[in-house]
């Protein structure tokens, strides 16, 4: 339903029901209530009595620019984003375009060696500005805080996205009274949801394939997915699988191998790129997916729709809304009233990769 709020099929203002919405969506009531709830704690609807109005986004006002710092380099190829930073930094273009309000780029550079050339950056600063949103990317702490005690100064909403899961509430830098911290689930959460997934299918044994020279996010997500299996069946449940990467080439094969080897049921790729390389490694040695062996990712690719890949979405357009939202002045709902960042949930996308476990492929009939 969000991305029909967005394209103007529910415009701001309209009211819907749960009845309306479940005969349009071909879902049943508890599913379609469920959902509208949660969009409610999201911000893209307001409830009244038994109906739901779609909020009113277009509050920022002709002239209002939100301030977009990241180390993005606007002068290099979309395709030196990952899927997931592309779709993030459209749905806040959309969201802006639909709020009324400029977005304004200003690149930081990436791991900024010294306060000086944080504090070197120029930041547009004036009425004209709605507030500013900070990406943190490659932004090292210091120059992070350095940058936010300068926002502090301005007076305006600040809005810190932290993407790769490396902020927590114990080491939350200081920052202004209207400064708030969203994070992508892109921590553990990640692969809390995938591993419930699997379970839920009956999967107890799974692989987690790791590029051998893997970053903090990666093992984030493999340390959900163990820390669900360690509460349902033991840590033994998900096994690891290093990847060798030699520039742009990945050898899949022998991880495969050493998993199928290991009578796994289901393999987790760290994200969708080095899962449908599994899909095709799987499909020359006549293995099924989603049958003889359940194959899942994370970022939810337009290449994961056409592959039929289950995989985890990180729902950038509510994080990117949520973000705007709060410049906007409009109060964040909060489900923990400890919590500091406020952490936007995705989903997982279940397709026709993952399936009930039926027993072990039989390494023996595997080729080579």
């Amino acid at each position: 339903m969000v991305s029909d709020i967005i394209s103007g099929r529910y415009p701001s203002g309209a009211v819907v029901g749960i009845k309306q919405i479940t005969a349009g969506y071909a879902a049943c009531y508890r599913s379609v209530k469920s959902a509208l709830d949660s969009l409610v704690s999201q911000g893209w609807l307001v409830r009244e009595k038994k109906q739901y109005r779609v909020q009113d986004s277009a509050g920022g006002g002709t002239g209002r620019t939100v301030v977009l710092l990241s180390t993005i380099d606007r002068t290099r190829s979309a395709a030196t984003l990952s899927p997931r930073q592309q779709e993030l930094v459209r749905a806040c273009e959309i969201h802006c375009s639909r709020m009324r309000l400029g977005l304004e780029p200003v690149q930081l550079s990436r791991s900024v060696p010294s306060l000086e050339a944080a504090g070197s950056v120029r930041i547009p600063a004036g009425s004209g500005i709605a507030g500013y949103l900070v990406w943190m990317g490659d932004t090292g702490a210091a120059a992070l805080q350095t940058i936010l005690g300068r926002l502090a100064t301005t007076g305006k909403p600040v809005a810190v996205l932290d993407e790769v899961g490396e902020i927590t509430p114990e080491t939350l830098p200081a920052a202004g009274a209207r400064t708030a911290f969203f994070s992508m689930a892109n921590s553990a959460s990640a692969g809390t949801a995938m591993g419930r997934h699997l379970l839920a299918l009956g999967h107890t044994r799974i692989g987690f394939l790791l590029i051998s020279r893997s970053q903090r996010w990666a093992e984030n997500r493999c340390a959900g997915m163990r820390g669900v299996f360690s509460a349902v069946v033991s840590s033994a449940g998900v096994r690891t699988f290093a990847i060798d990467h030699a520039g742009t080439e990945v050898q899949v094969g022998p991880a495969l191998r050493a998993a199928l080897d290991d009578r796994v049921t289901a393999v987790v790729a760290e994200n969708d790129w080095m899962a449908i390389r599994c899909l095709s490694w799987l499909d020359t040695e006549g293995i099924r997916p989603g049958r003889d062996l359940s194959v899942a990712g994370f970022d939810d690719t337009v290449d994961a729709f056409m592959h039929n890949l289950t995989s985890y979405n990180f729902n950038c357009e509510s994080t990117a809304h949520s973000m705007l939202q709060h410049l906007l002045g409009r109060a964040m709902p909060r489900h923990d009233k400890k919590a500091a960042i406020f952490e936007v949930e995705g989903f997982v996308t279940a397709r026709r990769s993952t399936g009930r476990p039926a027993g072990t492929v039989n390494i023996d009939k595997v080729h080579g």
